[in-house]
């Protein structure tokens, strides 16, 4: 008799994450706030104008700013084409589908407008599905724009003045958290070639961890950039970590690739030891990166990858000496070379930017 499987039940997490209640709080703060201005001004549609400050407030001010922007701009191009078909062609069907093409075709030919061709064209939409029974053409359009910046104003102000969170320092805590999962990648897969005990799903699930995390990385150094400081001096080096941690990935997914063609009793045994206490160093230098990040210490640097680097400089010229690799087929020597290479420009971007981050925090 087969037995029935009991799904778990869903935990719920032990607690709440700071910024996302400080999101919340500064969210609903915004939507008050707007709506106390829209009735101060007798808008008669001012609930176009708390939905946009609810859509346009972010987790931090870079966000808040790149959304914001783009829904104003968005607004303004779709009030003034949806006003202009109007005018054109009444309220109609061909006025609706004249407003949608010539705003999604302006906004995809001007590329500063590529983020905004939803909202214009909505907004396009709403002017002329309002038409009937309303003023004047120019003033529904201009109605439409005045409510959707009000609440956009109103979201910019919060983000500004309540509770202020900047992108770089959450880009310092996603940093981090890829140095950690950069560091449990390239474990797996050296050490795994090494033992010659490749762990395949763990390897894919390490490397889907950091793909994630390097996507948020990316969006929030481009909020970041859109904050009216920017990056301050002190945080230039994370612009310089997103840029170290990509080239790290690319030395491991070599090493990923060399380490499937070992096999037993292969041509990597004869430096088994030198690469094992390089990876070692290495490993252990990426995981004080992601520390030296949130904990901002100072005296990083990179000796113990330095001195592992000169073993296994000295135990390659050994191995030449002896010749060894002649007693092995040339895909067996490819491989070890492509591992060997991959293993010394992975740690010797690990010992050149350990003492880069330690100068910062100083």
């Amino acid at each position: 008799m087969n037995k029935l499987k009991i799904r778990p039940r869903a935990r719920f997490p032990g607690r709440l994450d700071p910024a996302q209640v400080r999101h919340a709080f500064k969210t609903g703060l915004a939507a008050v706030l707007t709506l106390l201005l829209c009735t101060a001004l007798d808008l008669k549609q001012g609930y176009w104008a708390v939905i946009s400050a609810v859509i346009v407030m972010q987790a931090n001010l870079g966000g808040s700013l790149a959304a914001g922007w783009s829904r104003v701009l968005g607004t303004g191009v779709g009030a003034v084409l949806g006003t202009a078909s109007l005018y054109l062609f009444g309220s109609s069907p061909l006025s609706l589908g004249a407003a949608l093409f010539t705003t999604i075709l302006i906004c995809a030919y001007m590329t500063f407008l590529h983020d905004s061709f939803r909202l214009a064209g909505i907004t396009a939409a709403i002017v002329i599905l309002m038409a009937p029974g309303s003023s004047g053409y120019f003033v529904l359009g201009l109605e439409r724009f005045i409510e959707i910046s009000l609440g956009v104003g109103a979201a910019m102000l919060v983000s500004f003045l309540v509770l202020p969170s900047r992108a770089g320092v959450g880009l310092r805590k996603g940093l981090a958290r890829g140095q950690e999962e950069l560091a449990a990648l390239y474990e797996r897969v050296v050490f795994g070639g090494l033992d010659g005990k490749r762990d395949e799903p763990g390897i894919e699930r390490a490397r889907n961890d950091f793909f994630k995390t390097r996507d948020r990385n990316r969006k929030l150094l481009a909020e970041a950039g859109r904050e009216p400081l920017g990056l301050r001096r002190r945080n230039q080096i994370l612009v310089s970590l997103v840029h170290f941690q990509d080239r790290l990935y690319e030395d491991i997914h070599s090493l990923d690739l060399a380490g499937k063609g070992f096999k037993p009793g292969g041509l990597q045994t004869w430096m088994e030891g030198e690469f094992r206490l390089l990876a070692k160093a290495a490993s252990r230098g990426m995981r004080a990166l992601g520390n030296g990040l949130l904990s901002n210490r100072e005296g990083l640097d990179g000796v113990e990858l330095v001195l592992a680097l000169k073993e296994a400089e000295k135990g390659l010229l050994a191995m030449r000496k002896a010749k060894a690799s002649a007693q092995y087929e040339l895909d067996q020597a490819v491989h070890f070379f492509a591992f060997y290479f991959s293993l010394k420009e992975a740690a010797a971007e690990v010992a050149v930017m350990l003492p880069r981050l330690g100068r910062s925090n100083g």
